[in-house]
């Protein structure tokens, strides 16, 4: 209960207070106003709301009579601050189409300090009858044999925004999306589809379709895998390859690769190859895969091997020595040829110019020979592709003589003086 003076009533609580904190309590009440302090600005006045749009209210007032000036108002919506203002007057926008919203505004001083709230103003936005803009840039990628990716622009909508995306296939919804792309799965594998999208608002206006936009889908499956391979060297540096055309009957073979030895070695359009550039007297394993049209490669063929031949002869044996040793055997020694690619496998022994033999090392034993007769000798060297190289310089020798003389006959001996016998045959 307030008395005649403003100081609420409360006996209970007088006796609680000590007289000096009463007495106190009082003179802070009745204490009057200093002089020139103004109070906060007073409610603005004549709040008017307007809709403009499905997304915009217009606001205008009055200020208020009293109190101190406003510097600035705040505008509130539906008890929430929607912004700020120094003008009588505010645009509320980006709201939702078709829906009350309910405003007050309060006046705020050089000081900061916010006066009590207008009045409330309420308006009620218009409905959209607006679709969303037409969605653009649309774009169609195929990334397998059954799905297509499908990418384009954001539309707009101020009104009530966009809701959801229509998808189009062929000209039939295919789906809807949130967001600006879309995955389209289950598709048939090497098959043309057209694609168009449109927007649709918050209130389920729908936009025009968007510019068409066209992808094939991968081709499911391998070509087949080719058969057939044969390898053939021509030479010591190169391998002819050859094989049965592969088949695929979605997008084609477009290429073939060559594998050698696991690696790939290149590629050819037609069922034919010639690899080059190989280390002579070598063995190499080949396989080859197809390709189609869409890159899907084949398992890869049954092997076929080659080995390139050794295209030199081993180095010409030097250092030949013959030796007779009897009257039937000359003794032969040489020092070793040399075959990086194929290696030496034997030597021919060369005897007045026909072949007398062959070894596997370095020396030869010539027996059976007529003695006490002069022969001359040459050495080659023969490598694992069979290849010869050229004689060595020769070595002669003679063989003994294996019979000796006839023993001396009529033998006589003279005595010539007491120290001499002079013998003659």
């Amino acid at each position: 209960m307030r008395n005649r003076r403003g100081i609420r009533s409360d006996r209970s609580r007088a006796r609680r207070l000590p007289t000096a904190g009463l007495l106190a309590a009082v003179a802070l009440v009745t204490a009057p106003r200093p002089s020139g302090a103004q109070a906060p600005p007073s409610p603005p006045r004549n709040l008017v709301a307007q809709a403009v749009s499905a997304s915009r209210i217009d606001l205008t007032w009055e200020p208020g009579s009293d109190g101190s000036p406003p510097v600035s108002y705040n505008v509130y919506r539906d008890g929430t601050q929607a912004g700020s203002t120094t003008a009588t007057s505010f645009q509320d926008t980006g709201l939702a189409a078709g829906t009350e919203y309910t405003y007050t505004v309060a006046a705020v001083d050089d000081k900061g300090r916010e006066g009590k709230p207008s009045g409330q103003a309420s308006a009620t936005t218009l409905p959209d009858d607006t679709p969303p803009s037409t969605p653009a840039g649309l774009s169609a990628t195929a990334v397998s044999g059954s799905r297509i990716d499908l990418a384009w622009l954001p539309s707009t909508d101020p009104e009530s925004g966009v809701a959801e995306y229509r998808i189009y296939r062929n000209g039939s919804l295919a789906g809807s999306a949130t967001s600006t792309s879309f995955q389209d799965t289950g598709l048939a594998s090497s098959t043309e589809y057209e694609y168009r999208v449109s927007a649709v608002n918050g209130v389920g206006l729908e936009s025009a379709r968007s510019d068409p936009a066209t992808a094939r889908t991968l081709d499911g499956s391998p070509p087949s895998t080719p058969t057939g391979l044969t390898a053939t060297a021509v030479s010591s540096s190169r391998i002819d390859l050859a094989w049965s055309p592969s088949a695929d009957p979605e997008s084609g073979v477009a290429e073939y690769r060559i594998y050698r030895n696991g690696s790939l070695r290149g590629t050819a359009a037609g069922t034919s190859f010639q690899d080059t550039g190989l280390a002579p007297f070598t063995e190499y394993e080949y396989r080859v895969s197809a390709v189609n049209g869409d890159g899907l490669e084949s398992a890869r063929s049954d092997p076929a091997t080659a080995r390139t031949p050794d295209s030199s002869p081993p180095s010409t044996p030097a250092g030949l020595t013959a030796t007779a040793v009897s009257s039937s055997r000359i003794d032969l020694a040489w020092s070793p040829s040399n075959d990086p690619e194929s290696g030496v496998v034997g030597y021919r022994i060369y005897r007045n110019g026909s072949l007398a033999g062959s070894a596997t090392g370095t020396s030869f034993q010539d027996t059976g020979l007529a003695p006490f007769t002069q022969y001359e000798y040459r050495v080659s060297a023969v490598n694992g592709a069979e290849l010869e190289s050229t004689r060595s310089d020769p070595a002669t020798a003679r063989t003994l003589d294996g019979t000796p003389p006839t023993a001396p006959s009529s033998i006589d001996a003279t005595p010539v003086s007491s120290s001499e016998v002079r013998v003659s045959w």
